[in-house]
């Protein structure tokens, strides 16, 4: 287990090293934004390495349960699936059949899920690193 971390901050670049041997470079573009999660990043890192219990995660179970279904109906859009399909592999093929499919509510959530993923794909993934929650939520 490593006892040894060592952290630069520059203006131009953060890097992480342990024992001198290079984990993480960054370069920060402009304002350094990103700074906050990539300290939080760090700090997550540090605990582990110590053997401390991380910090609470910042993204709530059923948020990381509709990521897991985004990322499953995106895949299995861009594999050709129609959404019809896509909702009897989410939800079961006797729950889909239980309501006609034009007015659906799992037509609408399907629907919704693969165009959420596919924002995630463009560049939405990126809003997860700033993910912050306050203390109390679940």
């Amino acid at each position: 287990m490593f006892r040894s971390l060592r952290v630069s901050l520059h203006a131009s670049a953060l890097r992480c090293s342990l024992y001198n041997r290079p984990v993480l470079r960054s370069r920060l573009s402009g304002a350094p934004t990103c700074l906050p999660a990539r300290l939080r990043a760090l700090d997550r890192l540090a605990r582990h390495l110590d053997g401390r219990p991380p910090p609470p995660d910042p993204i709530t179970r059923q948020r990381r349960r509709r990521i897991g279904a985004m990322l499953r109906a995106l895949d299995a859009r861009a594999s050709g699936a129609v959404h019809r399909e896509i909702a009897v592999a989410l939800y079961g093929p006797a729950r889909v059949a239980g309501e006609p499919w034009k007015s659906s509510s799992l037509r609408d959530v399907t629907l919704r899920l693969v165009r959420d993923g596919q924002a995630m794909a463009r560049g939405g993934y990126l809003a997860l690193l700033n993910a912050t929650r306050s203390i109390g939520e679940a």
